[in-house]
């Protein structure tokens, strides 16, 4: 009976939970990491030894538009990463970065950029 009655509480408290779901961006995160991997950075001198191709500009910016409590400003390495992200969308595998920085910007009370340039090189 005991055995019945722990089966059937299961089966309650798992079909009270069957409507549950929650979100998560651990697969969009990895995925994201996995490709900006794949790109290495490089100087520009560097880049000169190899065969390449410059596939253009890349550049990402964060921008604090409140004092909301919650926001973090992304840091520097974020922001590299999201350039490696952009290379990779291009088809390149090298990236210049040419300038990580924070400024002022109209309407950011806080304002962080990076810039750099994507290529597609030969190894």
């Amino acid at each position: 009976m005991r055995k019945y009655l722990g089966m059937s509480l299961m089966l309650l408290v798992v079909a009270g939970c069957s409507n549950l779901s929650f979100k998560t961006n651990v697969l969009e995160n990895t995925q994201r990491t996995l490709y900006a991997n794949t790109v290495e950075l490089y100087t520009q001198d560097e880049i000169f030894r190899h065969q390449y191709q410059g596939l253009g500009e890349v550049d990402a910016v964060a921008c604090q538009t409140s004092h909301h409590p919650n926001f973090v400003m992304p840091s520097f390495e974020s922001l590299t990463k999201d350039l490696k992200l952009q290379t990779q969308k291009k088809g390149g595998n090298a990236l210049v970065l040419h300038q990580c920085r924070d400024s002022n910007y109209a309407g950011c009370i806080s304002y962080r950029e990076c810039v750099g340039y994507a290529y597609a090189i030969e190894e």
